[in-house]
């Protein structure tokens, strides 16, 4: 039984609904005979009956078709009485609300049930009447044979469900032809089978009509009457997670998780359960205030025609005192770098990574590392994880270094004999590397022996040379290496005259290649000889084919 009355006038029905062709039953036809005296009776329930729309009508057989001759509004208790009709054999069709309308040539009317407990007129039992009057001719019109007559509906009466309409009993010709219209508060809001529940729903009386083409060119509707009131959508929520380092100075974030489409969020964060005053953003960055407490937050969705849902994230562990580490010492090939963990919670015992170019380098776990030239052209940054029960571990990452430089010991080439020129030899260095140069006598810095090569003089005598190169790159740890000590210098056996006619004072010997003979200082001719070559000793002058001078 349908729960209140609603008429809904024929007028509203679009001709877009009703579609089909001229109508089967005959009207009424005034070439009908006088009426008579005999009557037909009995009692209607179900539907809108209680509301006084109801009609009983009677169609007669004339002339091989049934038409329309007598009918009586069914009162609100069910009775009816169909009068004036005379001998003969009648149908009777009911329906709680009577009319009919012609939209476009079409003829529409509610729902009619034939008796006896029939879909249509064709299948209706024959009332047949001679000299008594018919009583006991009623109907429920809730049922046809057995089955509920009226549209139903399935789903959730609430923001965001879906509704889907049963159409109730139809005969089986009618089944294709079966149109809905949805009403919210008696205002049409939408067609089809289904009808989603929008949020301009919220606390309507939902209905729904159905329409079937039951006779060919003539449609028959049945409502479904008010079948409850759109309640408030119930979003779908989840258990928000807080996302970030749990330590001072890091910026933690609320994911919400998989709520309703739409869902609009607000924040609040807490700190061992106190709403942190204007922590009400979707991140929240935490200070000193919060340090050694939990940090949850709580996640309130709304949606318009939704009930507000709030849900709470897990209480994190305690909030730690942890500062990002600094790499100390240069990275560069052989060099030791040591990892300083800063300031953290009092207790908290570390363990460390060390990388190269983001890469974990194997084995590199301790405090210190020592770069090796599997590092070069990386940078080198180490990770400090710090842990103390209670509390949240925490993993901090250090500033990366410069890149690491190829680099290698330079060589001295060259004679350390006085006169002679010593080249610094680099080596191979990471390609594109500019250097610099300082040589060094027996370890101290020769004031101005800044470029590659370097001229001995008599002042070096006895020195031992080594020369430091420095290489540059942009992004890259400059290095400096240092070659090896040259042995000492020494005095060559000859050398060049120093101008015309002198000697240097450690080779004072002359020779003239003219003549073929040397000169010692002291000799005669001494002074006056220009020397092509200069010796360190008598020897050494004739061993390179001079004879001394005779005076």
């Amino acid at each position: 039984m349908r729960t209140r009355f609603r008429v809904r006038t024929l007028a509203s029905v679009t001709a877009a609904t009703l579609v089909g062709s001229v109508v089967a039953l005959a009207a009424p036809s005034a070439a009908l005979a006088a009426p008579g005296e005999l009557s037909i009776s009995g009692t209607v329930e179900g539907g809108y009956i209680a509301g006084g729309y109801g009609r009983a009508e009677a169609y007669e057989l004339v002339d091989d078709s049934w038409q329309s001759v007598a009918f009586d509004d069914v009162a609100a208790d069910g009775a009816y009485t169909i009068t004036g009709l005379g001998a003969g054999t009648y149908r009777v069709s009911f329906t709680d609300i009577s009319g009919s309308d012609v939209v476009d040539g079409v003829e529409s009317s509610w729902w009619k049930e034939w008796w006896d407990d029939k879909l249509t007129s064709g299948a209706a039992d024959d009332i047949v009447l001679t000299t008594d009057s018919a009583t006991g001719i009623d109907a429920d019109l809730d049922t046809v044979g057995g089955v509920y007559s009226w549209p139903d509906v399935t789903g959730t009466l609430r923001v965001g469900q879906k509704l889907t309409a049963t159409p109730g009993v139809w005969p089986e010709a009618a089944l294709a032809s079966l149109e809905y219209e949805w009403y919210a508060d008696d205002e049409y809001v939408g067609s089809g089978k289904t009808l989603t529940l929008t949020s301009t729903l919220r606390g309507a009386d939902i209905s729904v009509t159905v329409w079937g083409e039951k006779y060919p060119g003539r449609w028959e509707g049945k409502d479904s009457g008010t079948v409850g009131t759109v309640a408030a959508g119930i979003l779908t929520t989840a258990t928000p997670t807080v996302a970030g380092t749990v330590a001072v100075g890091s910026k933690l974030t609320a994911k919400p998780g998989t709520w309703t489409t739409g869902t609009v969020f607000s924040y609040q964060w807490y700190a061992s359960g106190t709403a942190i005053r204007g922590a009400t953003a979707s991140t929240f960055t935490l200070t000193t205030a919060q340090r050694a407490k939990t940090i949850t937050v709580k996640v309130t969705g709304k949606k318009t025609g939704y009930t507000s849902a709030s849900k709470t994230a897990t209480s994190t562990a305690k909030v730690a005192t942890a500062a990002t580490p600094a790499i100390a010492g240069t990275a560069r090939i052989g060099s030791k770098l040591t990892a300083k963990t800063g300031t953290w919670t009092s207790g908290t015992t570390f363990s460390y990574r060390w990388y190269a170019n983001g890469a974990a380098i194997t084995g590199a776990t301790k405090s210190t590392f020592t770069v090796t030239r599997s590092q070069v052209g990386t940078a080198i940054t180490v990770t400090v994880t710090g842990k103390k029960s209670g509390y949240a571990t925490v993993s901090k990452s250090s500033k990366a270094t410069a890149k690491v430089l190829l680099s290698a010991k330079p060589a001295v080439s060259g004679s350390t004999k006085v006169g002679s020129r010593l080249v610094a030899k680099t080596g191979t260095w990471t390609s594109g590397t500019t250097f610099t140069y300082q040589w060094y006598a027996n370890g101290r810095p020769i004031s101005g022996a800044t470029k590659s090569a370097l001229t001995l003089k008599a002042s070096h005598v006895g020195d031992r040379f080594s020369v430091k190169v420095t290489g540059k790159k942009s992004g890259y740890v400059s290095a400096s290496r240092t070659s090896a000590a040259t042995a000492p210098v020494t005095y060559p056996s000859s050398t060049s005259p120093t101008s015309v006619s002198t000697c240097p004072s450690w080779a004072p010997i002359k020779g003239n290649a003219n003549s073929g003979i040397y000169h010692v200082p002291g000799g005669r001719y001494y002074d006056a000889t220009k020397p092509e070559e200069c010796f360190r000793t008598e020897a050494a002058a004739q061993a390179a084919g001079y004879r001394a001078s005779k005076v």
